[in-house]
């Protein structure tokens, strides 16, 4: 017979996992996505709606988190990091950055995507990704 409680238990355990265990991002490239979060007030309002609530209108949420509002019930935070599902939303001043380390080995456009898409998230970024390989 199934009981109720042994479900809310398992969503207790997975809570605690720490889904930076389970990316192939490495722990320099973490420190930096956790700093430049910090300084990033866009990242630190969505970190504030994500662990308070969102508005319950996007009319109510300012320009710069806008973008985000659409995605609200599948951001979290962890360790001053905002996920998307199991994805890291990478904060705007390490986009290029991140756009041409994914871009080194110059696969094309369908396997840097994949390759992006992995681990990373942020609005817009196929788009962005594409631009950056088609130059």
């Amino acid at each position: 017979r199934f009981d109720k409680r042994d479900i809310y238990k398992v969503f207790r355990e997975v809570e605690e996992v720490k889904l930076s265990s389970f990316l192939k991002v490495k722990d320099e490239q973490l420190n930096e996505i956790m700093e430049e979060s910090a300084a990033d007030a866009s990242m630190q309002l969505i970190v504030k709606y994500t662990l308070d609530g969102w508005p319950t209108s996007v009319d109510k949420v300012p320009d710069s988190a806008k973008m985000f509002f659409k995605y609200r019930n599948e951001l979290s935070t962890q360790d001053g990091i905002v996920y998307r599902n199991d994805r890291i939303v990478v904060p705007h001043s390490l986009r290029r950055k991140l756009t041409e380390k994914v871009h080194v080995s110059h696969n094309g456009i369908e396997a840097t995507l994949k390759l992006a898409r992995a681990n990373l998230f942020w609005p817009g970024m196929s788009a962005q990704i594409k631009e950056a390989v088609a130059q």
